[in-house]
């Protein structure tokens, strides 16, 4: 874990037409005049170039390595990472997106057909921040954006720059004159999770455990009142945009994911990486484990999972999605020497795309901290949790199912997700706390 600049040197100068720029003892990394990397004074944090509307959900997916970017950027594709919490292989891929966001799509395609593929490795279900890619079997390139990234200007100018229309080119005044430089870093942006807390990195299941029909009982864990709910709903709401791609997905997908139809799988994965599950998008001509792996499992399930919402869900229900999930959780997402499962996070979420009305999803912190594991017995006990929460709040308020997340102030997310989100502001923000 962690990288050096010396590291984010070496890649960056060896992708076509990068140089380096050093601007008021900053190290800058551009492409003609556009900054698509840059380091915080200190050398401790990196911006870089990421669609601005997905960072919100990157952020929300992992605090404890990814910050927005300063208040004066953040109109611009931008958004900043702490390199004590990367690795190596998470360092190339934020760098090389990052890159290829600022130059012709004709210039990416020739560098990557050129460039081996590094080996696939294990690596966590959330991670580096994803970048739309084409669709199965098409090369992973992707157009210049028509929005710029993180630009500065010359000290004469306004301290924020407002970008220009779309379409238009965003020049930065050359390196050798002053510009607008952010305030030194003297506290990490991105607080990093103490030693104590359940770590990000977990080797995948190896198997589907049997699950037993809540023979276990469920944790010992407080309900949410209503006015705990509509608390973590504030929360949520003051991340910018932290529902488009959830909407994206919905819209993509109407009337409903279809796990069947190729186009619905690539929406899914899109959807799985905007919230840092870092699935790789394969190359032309390469296998493509998620894709197929998915129908397979698809074909499997689709006539068996379970329907209905959290609060409804009986005994048999929550059951049948933990056996799912215990088979969905260890579908190969890489091939090669060293093979990567979907993992836990990622299998959770995807369970929740698939069924969101009763689906209440987990990350590595709620989960450990909850069950002490992440494997399908405990996805059962945690579904069982949320079911009887669910009912619980309902009992109070005397409110449908239906109706309660308009009355938290969530009304584009169900029942089950903002469970989801009180568990995440009251753990997993916690966990990566100082």
């Amino acid at each position: 874990m962690a990288v050096t600049v010396e590291e984010v040197r070496a890649l960056a100068l060896a992708l076509p037409r990068t140089y380096e720029a050093l601007v008021r003892d900053r190290v800058k990394f551009r492409v003609g005049r556009i900054v698509y990397v840059a380091l915080s004074p200190d050398e401790t944090v990196m911006g870089f170039s990421y669609p601005k509307e997905e960072r919100a959900a990157l952020v929300a997916s992992q605090p404890e390595k990814f910050a927005m970017p300063a208040l004066r950027d953040e109109r611009f594709n931008w958004v900043r990472v702490r390199l004590s919490a990367i690795d190596a292989e998470e360092l190339r891929e934020i760098v090389t997106e990052a890159w290829r966001m600022v130059v012709p799509a004709r210039v990416a395609t020739e560098h990557l057909r050129a460039t081996p593929a590094p080996a696939p490795r294990q690596a966590p279900t959330t991670g580096t921040p994803p970048v739309e890619a084409p669709t199965t079997g098409s090369p992973v390139v992707e157009a210049p954006v028509t929005e710029p990234s993180v630009v500065e200007a010359p000290a004469t100018e306004p301290p924020v720059v407002e970008a220009p229309v779309t379409g238009s080119p965003v020049i930065e005044a050359p390196f050798t004159e002053p510009s607008v430089v952010e305030a030194p870093v003297t506290e990490p942006s991105v607080v990093e999770a103490p030693v104590t807390g359940p770590s990000v990195v977990e080797a995948p299941v190896t198997g589907s455990p049997p699950v037993e029909a809540l023979a276990t009982e469920p944790p010992v864990v407080e309900a949410p009142a209503f006015a705990d709910l509509r608390a973590a709903a504030e929360v949520f709401n003051g991340f910018t945009g932290v529902d488009r791609s959830w909407l994206a997905l919905r819209e993509r997908t109407h009337p409903g994911l279809d796990p069947a139809r190729v186009d619905h799988r690539d929406a899914l994965l899109r959807w799985l990486n905007s919230w840092g599950c870092r699935i790789r998008y394969p190359r032309a001509g390469e296998p493509a484990p998620f894709d197929t792996g998915l129908a397979g499992w698809w074909a499997a399930w689709s006539d068996t999972l379970p329907r209905g919402t959290l609060a409804g869900l009986d005994d048999a229900a929550v059951a049948a999605f933990g056996r799912a999930y215990g088979d969905l959780v260890t579908l190969p997402v890489t091939t090669g020497r060293s093979v990567r499962s979907l993992g836990p996070t990622a299998a959770a979420k995807a369970l929740y795309a698939l069924r969101p009305e009763a689906i209440m999803a987990w990350d590595a912190a709620i989960a450990e901290r909850l069950h002490g594991t992440r494997d399908a017995a405990a996805f059962t006990r945690h579904l069982a949790l949320g079911r009887d929460w669910a009912r619980a709040v309902l009992a109070e308020t005397g409110a449908t199912e239906a109706a309660l997340p308009g009355l938290v102030g969530r009304p584009d997310v169900p029942l089950s997700k903002i469970l989801d989100e009180f568990l995440y502001v009251h753990l997993s923000m916690r966990s990566s706390a100082p």
